[in-house]
């Protein structure tokens, strides 16, 4: 049942991640699956798809380096469904947050998102469709008083 259309799934070498791609991959999407440092969970997730007859393609980039994100950008100008679901949370009590670990969970899920969804959507509004879908968190409703950084942007 392939439907021509490709998908990325940021943080899809394991957990929800994983399960959206293989869900994506059964109903005919090409999956982009990412990770950032396990290549062999990005690999195993891909065989998963493939293996159930569907196609994956594995593509690992560092979120929290803004460098590594613009490559990853290069890459999927042609997505038609973008999934943000990587995230990165830190629990460390308000006054011992330092600036580098505030850095990198900006990076990774504020910053990063922005730029993604900035170099997926021409392609969407070129062909009328696509969807971006963004994976939220408890956090929204109930912030961790040690994950003080991490649920910021929902605030």
């Amino acid at each position: 049942m392939k439907n021509n259309k490709i998908a990325l799934v940021t943080g899809s070498s394991r957990g929800i991640g994983r399960a959206i791609a293989i869900r994506l991959a059964k109903d005919g999407y090409k999956v982009i699956v990412h990770g950032a440092g396990n290549i062999e969970k990005a690999k195993e997730t891909a065989e998963i798809i493939k293996n159930n007859g569907g196609e994956a393609e594995v593509i690992m980039s560092d979120l929290t380096d803004l460098s590594k994100t613009a490559e990853l950008c290069e890459k999927i100008k042609n997505v038609d469904v973008l999934i943000l679901n990587a995230s990165l949370q830190y629990r460390t009590p308000w006054q011992e947050i330092p600036v580098s670990e505030c850095y990198e969970q900006l990076n990774c899920n504020f910053i990063s998102s922005l730029m993604l969804i900035q170099a997926a959507v021409d392609n969407m509004k070129q062909n009328k469709w696509g969807r971006v879908v963004t994976i939220g968190s408890v956090q929204e409703a109930k912030p961790h008083p040690d994950m003080l950084v991490y649920s910021a942007p929902y605030d």
